[in-house]
């Protein structure tokens, strides 16, 4: 994370990862023991789903008809989980704490049905640095791409993030496990969860418990029954007991497909990681498919015929509200045509409000033209008897295009036409996506410059390039609108998800961006604009990244990103640009390497306060002989700030060097040294010690050091192990090579073995 270019494909991973100052761990065979950072990784069940990150003591036991999996630690952390409803931008995006344990989050952008918020049509796990930066001090999420509102057919993106937060408060116990077993050579699964909380860091006197069973039975080669039960108690003043319940029955055959299942979840089920999409609700229901005719054309295409049918209800537990919907479909589909029609009857039953109806009779089309790549849709849903009253079930037309872009792009266009009793609006979306081949998948958030000097410069800067239009432009564009025309009634549902989608509320909105992506063999450029409007604001996004080979040696980078909300009142205007610039100067003879990035930021918040801040963190290193190396490296810190008029300024420069002297080809010596001087030089912080360094083999190195004296500095401690006490630093090289030498060992007669790469570059990767 500390440079903008390596000049290499090298990056820092972690193992043995421990919050106290030792890591252990026994292994055998199919058990293992350990004392250091774990995830808790409980995710058998549906109902007691428990992952956490903690410090402390695991262990698990794996058998064939048995497992078993244990954990304690004692801890200050927080479980949080937020779902923030997609705008159509990429940020900034708030996470509801701060103080984020570092790399405790998982972000997960879910794409949910429109109509049933707890069905999940789409889940995308995001990659920090690759699609997103997040600031673990404030809780800021900023995506490399925007997130659309919804997908293509109007199903609302939700943001999903789970996360720990560490806070200085009294440390307490959490422990729990699993145990599981298979009976009946496996036809049978029984398990059952158990966790404890003794506190959490973001509630006083929390203390939490909870236990849950489950049991998964293969009754026939097509039908599989689930059953759970989870209770959670709260033990804490005041407290009480809410429990889950899930029952569901899945039968899969060549013509038939069926589900019937029951899920409830009493409000404040479950230690903080319930969706809520799920909790306080009460839903049950069947589904089912039977295809009762297959047909091929005289082209060879095949098709088929089928019957839908669905019947569900939800109940909202919180507030007593009900729906029941019931729907049957006849569907055609075949190489170019598909139909279907049916009818739907919905019924909402509300406490504090007069009861709806909606009855509609629904039919859907979609021509493809192969030749052309383009598909047309249309679909209508007209209610009868006047009957449209539920809010998401009012008169609809849709109009679609789906237009290919040479073999792996696809441009998709989509009007909504509502005209129901309470409401009536438009909804339009426009986007590009990638098409990849069958059984591939495309990732949107990495490019590659061909040559070696310079491949991660293109991940590195990058902003946009998610299609590619040809060998060496890409694009992005993306449009999400909503034009309410008439509205008599409020847009009700029974069961809402806590992320409301903008296409949920009663107003006016417009989310676009688009951008354009260039690529050779010495140069990667891109920029995205993006601008989002409703009846508040104004919000304006403009990205841009830029990296160049100005030869072997050199290469160069550099990006900007600036952010303006202009808002109807002036006291919520804020604004954010932050600037980056980047150059690695490195020979192809290991002489002297050379890295250097400048960081600009300046913001202005909602008060009118002001900051600006000057960053520069430069590093060298030279191979003087073949057994010695040295390196240097020197930061520079200017910020200033403006807060209800008055001013400060503050200057911090950061000095560091250090040698390593092979005494064997095996094993070398260094000396490492450094300070910081704030004020000009009138406040001092110092680091230094020495360490010893041991390559076991070629391409591994291994290093122990110590520091007599430490500091710390957010800005500064990221390339240095400055901190007081013992620090271990492990490198692996793996490459085409290493590769060759495993092969070479698993099949002797099949792969040749060549090594001629060294095992220990002192060059900071």
């Amino acid at each position: 994370a500390y440079y903008t270019i390596y000049g290499d494909r090298s990056y820092q991973s972690f193992e043995a990862l421990s919050s106290y100052p030792v890591f252990v761990k026994l292994e055998k065979k199919t058990a293992y023991a350990m004392f250091g950072d774990f995830d808790t990784n409980i995710t058998e069940g549906r109902l007691t789903t428990y992952n956490r990150r903690f410090s402390g003591l695991k262990a698990e036991y794996l058998g064939d008809k048995f497992q078993v999996l244990g954990f304690a630690a004692e801890t200050n952390q927080g479980f949080a989980k937020d779902e923030i409803a997609a705008d159509g931008t990429s940020g900034t995006y708030q996470l509801s704490s701060g103080n984020v344990l570092a790399q405790s989050e998982t972000i997960v952008i879910e794409t949910r049905d429109r109509f049933r918020p707890d069905i999940v049509l789409d889940r995308r796990p995001m990659v920090r640095f690759l699609d997103y930066t997040i600031d673990y001090l404030t809780g800021e999420i900023i995506f490399r791409l925007p997130v659309d509102v919804s997908d293509a057919d109007f199903n609302p993106n939700v943001i999903v993030a789970d996360y720990e937060t560490s806070e200085e408060v009294e440390r307490n116990i959490t422990f729990g496990g699993r145990v599981q077993t298979q009976l009946l050579r496996g036809r049978i699964k029984l398990g059952s969860t158990f966790v404890q909380e003794d506190g959490n860091a973001l509630s006083a006197g929390s203390k939490q418990r909870m236990v849950g069973a489950d049991v998964v039975a293969k009754v026939s080669k097509n039908t599989e029954l689930r059953g759970e039960y989870a209770i959670t108690d709260d033990l804490s003043a005041g407290g009480g007991t809410s429990d889950a319940i899930l029952a569901e029955v899945i039968h899969t055959s060549e013509r038939l497909s069926a589900e019937a299942y029951y899920r409830e979840e009493e409000a404040g089920f479950g230690l903080g990681q319930r969706n809520s999409n799920t909790n306080g609700l009460r839903r049950y229901g069947a589904t089912g498919r039977y295809r009762f005719q297959e047909f091929e054309n005289e082209n060879g295409r095949r098709g088929s015929r089928s019957i839908e049918a669905n019947a569900y209800r939800e109940e909202n537990l919180t507030t007593g509200d009900q729906r029941t919907t019931g729907e049957v479909l006849a569907r055609h589909d075949s190489h170019r045509l598909s139909l279907s029609a049916g009818l739907r009857g919905t019924r909402d039953e509300f406490v504090t409000r007069d009861d709806r109806e909606s009855v509609l009779a629904i039919a859907r089309a979609s021509y493809k033209f192969p030749k052309q790549g383009l598909t047309l849709r249309a679909s209508h849903e007209q209610p009868l008897g006047g009957q449209d009253q539920v809010s998401a079930h009012p008169r609809r037309t849709t109009l679609g295009v789906d237009k290919t872009l040479g073999k792996r792009a696809l441009a998709t266009i989509r009007h909504e036409i509502l005209d129901g009793e309470n409401a009536s609006g438009q909804n339009t979306t426009f986007g590009l996506s990638a098409t990849p081949w069958k059984g591939g998948t495309v990732t949107a958030s990495s490019d590659l410059l061909t040559s070696d000097s310079g491949r991660r410069l293109g991940a590195t800067v990058g902003v946009d390039q998610q299609v590619k239009l040809s060998d060496k432009w890409s694009a992005s564009a993306g449009l999400r609108n909503r034009r309410v025309l008439d509205q008599q009634g409020e847009f009700v549902e029974v069961a809402p998800d806590a992320a409301i989608s903008p296409l949920e509320e009663n107003e006016d909105f417009t989310s676009a961006y688009i951008g354009v992506g260039y690529r050779d063999d010495v140069m990667s450029g891109s920029a995205r604009v993006e601008a989002r409007r409703n009846a508040d604001s104004e919000t304006y996004i403009g990205s841009a990244g830029i990296a160049r080979e100005l030869s072997e040696t050199l290469s160069m980078a550099g990006a900007v990103r600036a952010f303006v909300r202009d808002a109807d009142t002036s006291s919520n205007n804020v604004s954010r640009v932050d600037t980056r610039l980047g150059a690695a100067w490195r020979p192809a003879d290991n002489g002297l390497i050379i890295f250097d990035r400048l960081d600009i930021s300046h913001e202005q918040d909602e008060t009118g306060a002001t900051q600006m801040k000057f960053v520069n963190n430069l590093a060298a290193n030279a191979a003087v002989t073949d057994r010695l190396q040295i390196s240097g490296n020197y930061g520079a810190k200017y910020s200033r700030a403006d807060i209800n008029g008055q001013k400060e300024d503050n200057f911090t420069q950061l000095f560091g060097a250090e040698a390593r002297f092979d005494v064997t080809k095996k094993i070398d010596v260094g000396l490492r040294g450094s300070f910081l001087a704030q004020d000009g030089f009138d406040r001092m912080s110092y680091s230094f010690g020495p360490s010893i360094g041991f390559a076991p083999v070629d391409n591994v190195w291994i290093s122990v050091g110590y520091n007599f004296d430490g500091y710390a500095d957010d800005d500064f401690e990221a390339a240095e192990f400055a901190r007081e006490g013992v620090y271990i630093q492990f490198r692996l090289k793996f490459d085409q090579n290493t590769a060759s030498g495993l092969l070479r060992r698993i099949s002797p007669a099949s792969h040749t073995y060549n090594n001629n790469v060294s095992g220990r570059s002192f060059a900071r990767p």
